[in-house]
C-alpha cells in the first residue's frame, strides 16, 4: 500500500509555486515518488518544480520557498456531482466527509471494499484496492511560494486537459479543483502489458468518474 505522504508530495507539486503577488499556482513537472521522506513534513526543498528551479538559477536566486494552505471553494464543490458510495464503510466515509479538502473518489463501487482512507490537517488519501491494479487519489491544500518568482498561470482544472506522467511504470494524473490539488496514481501488478498503466484511458475514465461522497440528513453538518 502507498505511503499517503508520498500521495501528498505529488498533489502538493500540482498547486506548484505562486508569486508574492499574484498568488497565482502554475504547471509543475512531478517529482520522483521515492524523494518524499518519511514523515508527513513534505521537505519544502524537494518540492520545487523543475521550471522553476531553472528560473531561478538563471536570475543567480537562492531557491527559497515557503508553504502556505491554500482557500478551499467549498460554494463550487458543493455544485460538483455527489454519490452515496454505499459500498464505503462507515468509518471510511466519515473520514471522506470530515475531510480538509472536497474529497473526490471516483465512482466505481468495485474498488471500495477494501479502501482505507486517511486524513490529516491539510489533505486526503484514498487507497483503492482493484483486479489486478491498486488506485491511489489523494488531495491536499498546501501549496509551494517561491516569493518575486513571476511564471505563467498555465494549471489545469477539472473543466481542462489533465496531466499525466509515468514513474516507474505507476501513471499519475493530477489537476487542480476547488483550489486544492489532486493525484490519481494506478499501479498495476504487470504495468508493462496491462492497458490500464501501458494507456492512459483508465486514468481518465477515473478522473472523469470523480464524485464527491454524498452527505445524508442523519450525517448533518455543513461547511
Amino acid at each position: 500500500m502507498r505511503s499517503p505522504v508520498l500521495l501528498l508530495l505529488a498533489a502538493t507539486l500540482v498547486l506548484s509555486a505562486c508569486t508574492e503577488e499574484s498568488a497565482a499556482p502554475s504547471a509543475t513537472h512531478s517529482h520522483p515518488l521515492e524523494s518524499a521522506p518519511a514523515d508527513d513534513s513534505l521537505a519544502i526543498d524537494d518540492s520545487l518544480a523543475i521550471e522553476q528551479e531553472r528560473a531561478l538559477k538563471k536570475t543567480g536566486q537562492v531557491p527559497t520557498v515557503r508553504k502556505r494552505v491554500a482557500t478551499i471553494d467549498w460554494a463550487q464543490a458543493k455544485q460538483h456531482p455527489a454519490a452515496r458510495l454505499d459500498k464505503l464503510g462507515a468509518e471510511q466515509r466519515a473520514k471522506l466527509l470530515d475531510a480538509p479538502v472536497p474529497a473526490l473518489l471516483p465512482n466505481r463501487p468495485e474498488l471500495f471494499e477494501s479502501a482505507t482512507i486517511t486524513k490529516g490537517e491539510h489533505w486526503y488519501a484514498a487507497s483503492l484496492d482493484g483486479e489486478g491494479h491498486d488506485v491511489y487519489v489523494s488531495g491536499t491544500r498546501l501549496e509551494t511560494v517561491v516569493p518575486s518568482l513571476a511564471l505563467p498561470d498555465d494549471r489545469l482544472d477539472l473543466a481542462q486537459d489533465f496531466r499525466i506522467t509515468r514513474n516507474e511504470l505507476i501513471v499519475s494524473l493530477s489537476f487542480n479543483a476547488f483550489g486544492a490539488a489532486y493525484v490519481i496514481e494506478v499501479e498495476c501488478a504487470k504495468p508493462s502489458s496491462d492497458p490500464r498503466c501501458t494507456e492512459d484511458d483508465y486514468a481518465v475514465e477515473l478522473a472523469n468518474a470523480l464524485v464527491l461522497p454524498e452527505q445524508t440528513a442523519t450525517e448533518g453538518g455543513e461547511r
